[in-house]
């Protein structure tokens, strides 16, 4: 009897990290997706222009590339529990703050809800590494299905709440989901922890050279630049576009971008089983991914009313790209120490990149007024995911 107890606390423990782990992931995207299908009125109410909206969505991009080595000192320093609490009390506050008067005030919100993510997006792939390592490429499809809910939900429920509640309660109210991850992890902090995997927390990187010196961080890095890029750019735009291209209402466009979002959970599945499937070439996953990018911008330039058809493609892209990238870190990575400092490269050199998506977006309408050259950008991003990406896992 005592080891059937033993036996189901152990398991009640498992279930209750699995939970936790996927709440934790559920909030990493949706606090950035908030804003957009609400844009029109946020920039109508604080009296600004297109390009400002968009360092709205580009400031927390910022945050994951600027603040990546803080993130990894602060995680080296007090442990996965603590980096986990930090993210998503962030995420609380700023999605708060963020509703409040002004537009200083909205950047502030912005920036804490930026330095929130930086850690969150370090310590999930520390998470699965420790806890989940013999099955971290299901763990990982796990945490971008997890993400791509996230960001469906605010994509297809802020806009119907900013119609009743106004814009500020609706970016506000997704404060609630990372309160209650929060409170799980609490939960779980209170039980005695399982054993770490000891492949997984091996010691350091078999070279005593830097990160930074090493071509193969360097490449992932680029690699996943492009890929965020490309996804943060219709993130941050595609309820826009399907207004002007799709005469759709606000309401309308922001249940027809989560699309967007619910595709990737497609994605975040289906590239994972390819990366495992006999017969299947190592470069395939990736390859699929950069041309699902390439068709999605071109397919909306050259035939806007299949615009499902589009998403379709962007969709599996999303999410089969993160899967991607986050797998190749974790493979690559000797140990946690090793882990966190590509994780926190990669993320620093990839959001940089990144980052200046949104604002060329916008800038490109504002002084184009149509969506040629923004898309065209886009889609050169994607071979340059390609070629990077190609480069990085051809790499020894």
């Amino acid at each position: 009897m005592r080891r059937i107890l033993a036996s189901f606390a152990a398991d009640r423990r498992r279930l209750l990290l699995f939970l936790a782990f996927f709440s934790f992931a559920v909030n990493l995207r949706g606090p950035l997706i908030a804003i957009s299908p609400v844009i029109d009125a946020v920039r109508a109410d604080l009296g600004i222009d297109d390009a400002t909206a968009g360092v709205l969505t580009t400031l927390p991009v910022l945050c994951f590339s600027f603040a990546a080595p803080l993130a990894a000192w602060l995680l080296a320093r007090f442990g996965i529990e603590t980096g986990v609490l930090l993210t998503l009390g962030g995420l609380a506050l700023g999605s708060v703050v963020r509703a409040l008067d002004g537009f200083g005030v909205a950047l502030a919100g912005t920036a804490l809800i930026g330095l929130a993510i930086t850690v969150g997006n370090i310590v999930a792939l520390m998470i699965i590494m420790r806890d989940y390592f013999e099955r971290r490429r299901s763990m990982t499809a796990i945490d971008v299905f997890a993400m791509n809910l996230g960001g469906m939900a605010c994509a297809a429920f802020t806009a119907p709440i900013a119609e009743v509640a106004g814009w500020r309660i609706a970016i506000a109210v997704w404060a609630l989901p990372a309160l209650l991850s929060a409170a799980l992890w609490l939960a779980l902090r209170r039980r005695p922890a399982n054993p770490v995997d000891p492949v997984a927390e091996s010691a350091s990187p078999p070279s005593a050279t830097p990160v930074w010196r090493r071509a193969l961080p360097w490449l992932i890095g680029l690699a996943f630049g492009a890929h965020t890029a490309i996804f943060y750019g219709f993130a941050a735009w595609l309820p826009r576009y399907l207004g002007d291209a799709a005469a759709m209402s606000v309401t309308a466009a922001g249940y027809a971008a989560s699309l967007f979002q619910i595709l990737g959970l497609a994605g975040s599945f289906g590239v994972p089983i390819l990366m495992t499937a006999r017969g299947v070439s190592r470069f395939a996953p990736l390859l699929s991914v950069s041309l699902a990018w390439l068709v999605m911008p071109i397919g909306l330039l050259l035939a806007p009313q299949w615009w499902l058809l589009w998403l379709v493609f962007g969709g599996y892209a999303s999410g089969g790209g993160f899967a991607v990238i986050f797998t190749l870190i974790m493979e690559r990575a000797v140990g946690q120490d090793d882990n966190r400092r590509i994780t926190a490269f990669v993320q620093g050199v990839g959001y940089l990149i990144a980052a200046v998506s949104p604002t060329v977006l916008g800038y490109a309408l504002q002084t184009s007024g149509n969506w040629t050259a923004g898309f065209l950008f886009l889609a050169t991003l994607a071979v340059i995911n390609a070629g990077c990406g190609v480069a990085a896992i051809a790499r020894k």
